[in-house]
C-alpha cells in the first residue's frame, strides 16, 4: 500500500504557483516582444520622414510642409520615447518574475526532497518490518522443527 506523502496539499499549491508565475513570464515576455516591434517599426517610420525632410529641403521650401514635418516627427519621437519607457518597465517585469520564479521552484523543490525522503523512510520501514517478519516465520519454523 503507498503512503501518501503528509505535505502533498502544500506540494502542490506550490506547484500552481509555479505555473502561474511562469504564464505571467509568458505574457510579459509576449508584451516585450510586441513593444519591441513597435518602437523598431517607428523607428523606421522615423528614419524615413527624416530622408523625406531631407528630400523636401532640397528644391524649393515648403515652410509649412516643412513645419508640419517637424511636428508630426516630435509626436513620434514622443511615441518612441514612452514606448521605450515601457519596454525598459516590462524588462524589469520580466526580470523580477524570472527572480520570482526561482523562488517558487525552489520551493517546490525543498519539499520534493522531502517528499523523497519521506517515502525512502517509509520504504526502509516496510522493508524493515518485512524483514522482522521473516526472521519470525523462519524462527518459528525452526522451533517447531527442533520439537519434532
Amino acid at each position: 500500500m503507498a503512503k501518501s506523502f503528509s505535505l502533498q496539499s502544500v506540494l502542490s499549491i506550490r506547484e500552481r504557483a509555479v505555473e502561474l508565475l511562469e504564464m505571467q513570464l509568458a505574457g510579459l515576455l509576449a508584451e516585450e516582444r510586441e513593444l519591441k516591434m513597435r518602437v523598431e517599426q517607428l523607428q523606421r517610420i522615423e528614419h524615413g520622414m527624416f530622408v523625406g525632410l531631407a528630400r523636401q529641403q532640397l528644391g524649393v521650401l515648403d515652410l509649412p510642409f516643412i513645419e508640419q514635418v517637424r511636428w508630426q516627427l516630435l509626436n513620434l519621437q514622443k511615441q518612441i520615447r514612452d514606448h521605450t519607457r515601457r519596454l525598459l518597465d516590462v524588462e524589469a517585469q520580466i526580470e523580477a518574475k524570472r527572480k520570482e520564479i526561482i523562488r517558487a521552484e525552489q520551493a517546490k523543490e525543498t519539499l520534493e526532497k522531502l517528499k523523497e525522503h519521506e517515502m525512502e523512510a517509509w520504504a526502509a520501514e516496510i522493508a524493515r518490518r518485512e524483514a522482522v517478519e521473516r526472521d519470525d516465520q523462519y524462527i518459528a519454523r525452526a522451533y517447531h522443527m527442533n520439537r519434532e
